[in-house]
């Protein structure tokens, strides 16, 4: 089979070819895709970013493809980044301090218009691949990468989904309680890290 350019080939051979970080994940004798795939999976503070996302355009009836889009892009570009780079990106903060914003903006049910809920979603892609990908080796970076950002697509997804039931007025309270308790663990975290942080100072 010929490739129609060089563009496909060189993208292929990128996804397949392993990475030289360092391995961090206990997924890895899965594969590459599934390890990206899980990474998001196992971190309940990944989770309830993505969770307290899905609340919040819920709750605005926001349930479009560039929503679920931005969050993949986000991620598969930030996991890429790091993974390439081989920075550090200690996410536990930037992820605390997005759960603190989406939880409090489906706590008050905010209605900013498409922009910010792309904005946020993209950050919040972001924010989780770039922990992912934090000091992984042993894998193919780009199936990696495709994986966090699937499983992120498709947890996002799933969320919205969910939401779509919540047409009663005592669900939309619970769902609002939902996210509010999603700001006060992020708070909780920012704080935590904050303080160890400043400990080693």
């Amino acid at each position: 089979m010929r490739w129609p350019s060089r563009v496909p080939l060189a993208a292929a051979v990128f996804f397949l070819i392993p990475s030289v970080a360092g391995a961090h994940t206990a997924f890895l004798a899965l594969g590459s895709f599934w390890a990206g795939a899980l990474h998001p999976l196992s971190a309940p503070d990944e989770i309830g970013l993505i969770v307290g996302l899905a609340i919040w355009a819920g709750l605005q009836q926001r349930r479009d493809v560039f929503l679920i889009g931005s969050a993949f892009a986000g991620c598969l570009a930030a996991a890429l980044f790091i993974g390439l780079t081989g920075r550090r990106f200690p996410g536990e903060i930037p992820i605390a301090v997005l759960m603190v914003a989406v939880g409090l903006a489906g706590a008050l049910r905010l209605s900013l218009g498409t922009g910010p809920l792309l904005a946020a979603a993209a950050a919040g892609g972001a924010a989780l691949g770039g922990t992912c990908a934090d000091g992984v080796a042993g894998v193919s970076l780009g199936l990696f990468a495709l994986g966090t950002a699937v499983a992120t697509a498709s947890l996002l997804s799933y969320g919205l989904i969910a939401t779509r039931g919540a047409g009663a007025e005592w669900a939309r309270i619970a769902l609002r309680a939902g996210a509010s308790w999603i700001a006060a663990i992020g708070l909780m975290m920012a704080a935590l890290e904050s303080a160890r942080l400043l400990g080693r100072l």
